[in-house]
């Protein structure tokens, strides 16, 4: 579809935008075609000349031309920060999110632009593109996704042990603790693959089915490996910025290859994209727990919560919150000092400080109080459980990601035995479908 690749405005808005400093050589390339030399070139001007409207317009038009539409997003919001009636630069910001596969914003300004009543060969242009999306979006009835990964790591207490040696217990004093329970320190190797079938079975309303499967294995320490199999399926309830996902969740995880725990349990998740920039979202889910030779461990949960994420304007950053609280019932009598309430909370910033490097940090704490007296202690546990997430993801290839995660976890409570800490490093490789 070379109409839309070769945008009008290449050739009305060059004379219209040369004013700023350094923007004529921007523009010099553009008219030559050389878009990925007046991509690097804005790119090394950006924090000289950045809120200059005719070089804010000239580099969203050199990111869009040279492949990078996404880079494309902050300056031209820029130049309709300053000028909201600038049609043409929310033209090319409707490219941009065109190209994204944002169709839904893309649509919005593609209309808007429409209102201005622009020339005539314009409004083709613009009716093009109305028509590609629909075209697409037809074509998306059907959708199938997937990834798969595979995690190299070491984990300084893969059994979430306490660094005590022993533990005092009520009526017999300080008792020690055995191997199986002393930290353990080792490398892990993790298989990771998932797959999602989604159908639009009309314009606002699509079914989805998603399955997945984690394996942990655990080089010298095999009694702890960990498989995690959860699939999901549902509905999806999309009306302009709203979307409300139905999901109902099967999950069974087993250790040692023996299965551990089944969870099952009906959600939902409503989320609202108020502004371009900002968006709400709250979350609930019910159901229940079962372990396969612990029953005293089962239990009915119930949570909910709700989050917040906004882009900043000038810069290439996400910041995002979240809140949750939550209860778990016990369901048989003898195991009701395993019931717990507990809340959380969560903050993150997201910056990509290259088009495709991004990095993420992630500050979260959870306070969980048990319901009875647990029964060997003989006292009620409280934990309070705090982490430091840190994450850096390079997409090399638009189906490559290699990442690197590091994970912190330092667990304080009441009772020494539940008392731990943890750290966890580990590097990815990914594609995705």
């Amino acid at each position: 579809m070379a109409w839309y690749k070769q945008g009008w405005s290449i050739i009305v808005l060059y004379a219209w935008f040369s004013t700023a400093v350094a923007a004529p050589s921007i523009s010099q390339l553009l008219k030559a075609q050389e878009f990925q030399q007046a991509y690097e070139l804005a790119q090394k001007l950006e924090a000289e000349y950045a809120g200059e409207v005719s070089f804010d317009f000239l580099y969203g038009l050199a990111a869009i031309e040279s492949g990078h539409p996404e880079a494309a997003l902050f300056p031209l919001e820029r130049v309709l920060m300053a000028q909201s009636y600038n049609h043409r630069a929310k033209l090319e910001l409707a490219r941009a999110y065109f190209l994204l596969g944002d169709h839904t914003t893309a649509r919005q300004l593609f209309n808007e632009v429409l209102t201005y009543r622009p020339p005539q060969k314009v409004q083709q242009n613009v009716q093009r593109y109305l028509e590609e999306i629909e075209s697409r979006n037809a074509a998306a009835q059907h959708r199938v996704s997937g990834y798969v990964e595979l995690n190299v790591g070491s984990d300084s207490n893969i059994n979430s042990a306490t660094p005590y040696a022993g533990v005092a217990v009520p009526g017999l004093g300080n008792v020690s603790l055995d191997e199986s329970n002393s930290r353990v320190r080792g490398e892990f190797i993790a298989f990771d693959g998932g797959i999602e079938y989604f159908y639009l079975m009309r314009k606002d309303i699509g079914l989805f089915v998603a399955a997945s499967l984690q394996e942990r294995l655990n080089i010298d320490y095999d009694e702890f490996n960990l498989r995690t199999f959860d699939s999901s399926a549902g509905l999806i309830y999309k009306k302009g910025e709203h979307t409300i996902q139905l999901p109902l969740q099967f999950q069974q995880s087993y250790v040692d290859g023996e299965r551990f725990r089944t969870l099952l349990a009906v959600g939902g998740e409503w989320s609202w994209r108020y502004t371009p920039r900002q968006q709400l979202l709250g979350f609930t889910q019910f159901g229940g727990m079962r372990h396969a030779d612990q029953d005293i461990r089962d239990v009915d949960l119930l949570l909910g919560g709700i989050g917040w994420s906004y882009r900043l304007e000038a810069l290439p950053v996400t910041l995002s919150s979240s809140y949750y609280s939550g209860i778990e019932d016990a369901v048989r009598a003898a195991g009701l000092f395993n019931g717990r309430e507990y809340s959380g909370w969560q903050l993150g910033v997201e910056w990509q400080p290259l088009i495709e490097h991004t990095v993420k940090v992630s500050l979260s704490s959870q306070g969980v109080n048990h319901q009875e007296k647990h029964p060997v202690f003989g006292r009620v546990r409280g934990d309070t459980l705090n982490q430091v997430f840190l994450d850096w993801r390079w997409r090399y290839q638009p189906n490559w990601v290699i990442s690197s995660e590091l994970t912190r976890v330092d667990n304080s409570s009441n009772i020494d035995l539940y008392q731990y800490d943890r750290a966890k490093i580990n590097f990815a490789v990914m594609y995705s479908f």
